[in-house]
């Protein structure tokens, strides 16, 4: 838990430091924000696993963070040119749980040939061609707890831009609820609220469970719908497939799809994991015309 306030500070520290600005409001919409975490995530079309105890999930559903546990850092490439980071802990305080989460996204200004432009993201790559790069941070401090059955969680996120010599800077806030509908764990978020005009509010909904026995494997189901207030929806789900031979080993196979509204990217994604006692090792692809693909890796301690 120090290593991770440690990191935190570190990524708040960066939302701050002294540079030329030209304005406190992001010229668009972050893409650090919107992206989906973790490689579970991409391996299930996009569609976060919510019954599961991943910290990553509190970046999106501040009502899992009393389910969460541990540490996790990941790493996702979009094609050649663009890279994202992030870290993410949870744990029990105050009679509920907190969660705290820094991310990272570096990429050209230019759109010519980027990832995430095939990928779908082109809202966020409006720069002329020849434009500086970009860069994009976002610290994200998460508190929740149960109330009449239901979980409740409150995010607040900070956020910046930098342009060239240029950074932005703006705030948000998400707030969910969460609960189990039978052998299922489902969660409802309206995420960036309070914050810049700019940026899009939008409502996420999940479902999702693991664990369900079918003969020598276990099975897990997950799936999510995105609705952002410029119309825009995001529908995703998957399959995962865990096999332990023995106990404390397991290793776990996952295929989804998604709805693509723009760009190249494929909807279907790829994905798998390692689960050794404390230690899981999460990979994920999603194939993208014209490119060798989003890869994006996680590791975690429980």
């Amino acid at each position: 838990m120090r290593l991770a306030v440690t990191l935190v500070a570190s990524g708040l520290g960066s939302l701050t430091a002294a540079s030329p600005v030209s304005a406190q409001t992001p010229n668009r919409e972050p893409a650090v924000v919107e992206l989906a975490p973790g490689a579970r995530g991409l391996g299930l079309g996009m569609a976060l696993q919510v019954g599961s105890d991943d910290p990553d999930l509190a970046f999106v559903h501040p009502a899992l963070v009393q389910d969460l546990r541990g540490m996790q850092a990941g790493y996702t490439r979009f094609g050649s040119q663009a890279s994202a980071y992030g870290v993410s802990t949870a744990g029990d305080w105050f009679g509920g749980g907190v969660a705290l989460s820094v991310r990272a996204l570096e990429y050209p200004g230019a759109t010519g040939g980027l990832g995430l432009r095939e990928a779908g993201l082109d809202d966020f790559l409006a720069d002329p061609a020849g434009a500086p790069g970009v860069s994009e941070a976002a610290a994200t401090l998460t508190y929740g707890r149960t109330l009449f059955g239901v979980r409740f969680g409150v995010s607040g996120r900070l956020f910046t831009q930098r342009h060239g010599d240029t950074r932005s800077t703006g705030q948000a806030a998400d707030i969910g609820a969460a609960t189990s509908v039978g052998p299922l764990r489902v969660a409802l978020s309206a995420r960036n609220l309070a914050g810049d005009p700019d940026l899009p509010e939008e409502v996420v909904l999940g479902a999702g469970g693991y664990g369900r026995p079918l003969g020598p494997v276990d099975i897990g189901l997950a799936a999510q719908l995105r609705y952002r207030d410029d119309g825009e929806v995001v529908v995703g789900g998957g399959l995962e497939v865990g096999y332990w031979p023995i106990r404390g080993r397991t290793f776990v196979g996952r295929v989804g799809f998604r709805n693509v509204p723009e760009g190249e990217a494929s909807p279907v994604t790829l994905g798998g994991s390692f689960w050794g006692d404390s230690l899981v090792l999460d990979y994920a692809w999603q194939p993208v015309e014209g490119m060798d693909g989003i890869h994006r890796v996680s590791v975690g301690w429980r």
